[in-house]
């Protein structure tokens, strides 16, 4: 089977303003078939706001639960609830989610205006879960100082890291993307001196170079997502932003790939203690408040619904 046309609103690099919804769809019948309505028509929505200079990109993704309503004929094969972990103190929920949407624009207000339109169209259909507005904050870094998204691959190579092939051909140029969202605790960040901070992330913070050899701490963020299988490096595409109130700060952490099996490797190194107890100690400073995944279908998929 040929491939879709992509959702390819996620490859490039972040722009300065983000908006992320995860909703929640009605169990009546009329629900499910305006959200059919409003998505078979999604592309031409966002071309219709799309400003030359600013752009607007935006991406729908499905959850496992609400795939079955949406689409009950076929069903992506990787496609599966967001798988809670838990050890110790460190947890990272699985929280509801039928819809996501990635709206991203060098504007805020165009990632508002998108938004608003389509949770207007959407009426009573739907419950909005979780609203979050990201931001690039200086020269992309998190809000604990340090520049994220380093391991990203480079440019020509995200669709092959993120996009559905010969493995499931009849979603082929689909994605998957898991999200959380993470709440800081900044005062206790803060107080760690710079030395250790950086031991915690894995590379330096004010030129972001990454340590090497024995000098990467097995604990590190770095080291914890740094994994290979058959001796192949797994890979995904983050598209995290920061996400803040004067009161607390975060990150949205947001990604994408050809199957949801290297996400939940990473999260699973990050939260799982080895025998030795060995984990992501960045969890010491951060809580996981949402998780949730979801099939980003092809354009074609989406027109489809109607």
């Amino acid at each position: 089977m040929t491939p879709g046309t992509p959702q390819d609103g996620f490859i490039a690099d972040n722009p300065q303003a983000a908006l992320f919804l995860t909703l929640t769809v009605q169990d009546a019948e009329q629900a499910v078939v305006r959200v059919r309505e409003i998505f078979a028509l999604f592309p031409d929505r966002v071309a219709a706001l799309r400003d030359p200079v600013a752009g607007l990109d935006a991406v729908v993704g499905f959850g496992s639960q609400f795939w079955d309503r949406l689409h009950p004929q076929r069903r992506p094969k990787a496609l599966h609830p967001f798988p809670e972990l838990r050890d110790g103190p460190r947890h990272a929920p699985t929280t509801p989610g039928d819809i996501h949407l990635h709206i991203r624009s060098a504007r805020r207000d165009l990632c508002f205006e998108l938004g608003r339109q389509l949770v207007e169209a959407l009426g009573e259909a739907v419950t909005v879960i979780e609203e979050v507005d990201g931001f690039r904050y200086l020269d992309k870094r998190d809000l604990i100082g340090f520049v994220d998204g380093t391991e990203n691959p480079e440019l020509a190579r995200r669709r092959a890291v993120t996009l559905v092939a010969g493995e499931d051909p009849d979603f082929a140029g689909g994605a998957f993307v898991v999200v959380q969202r993470y709440r800081h605790k900044m005062v206790n960040w803060k107080a760690l001196p710079v030395v250790e901070q950086e031991k915690i992330v894995g590379r330096t913070k004010a030129d972001d170079i990454e340590f090497e050899g024995e000098n990467q701490p097995a604990f590190s963020h770095v080291s914890r997502n740094s994994l290979k299988e058959d001796g192949v490096k797994l890979e995904i595409l983050r598209q995290n932003m920061p996400w803040a109130t004067t009161q607390q700060q975060g990150t949205y952490f947001i990604a994408y790939a050809k199957s949801p099996h290297p996400i939940e490797a990473m999260l699973r190194s990050m939260f799982i203690a080895d025998p030795d107890g060995t984990y992501d100690r960045l969890l010491d400073y951060s809580d996981a408040l949402t998780g949730a995944t979801f099939f980003v279908p092809t354009r074609e998929l989406l027109k489809a619904l109607a």
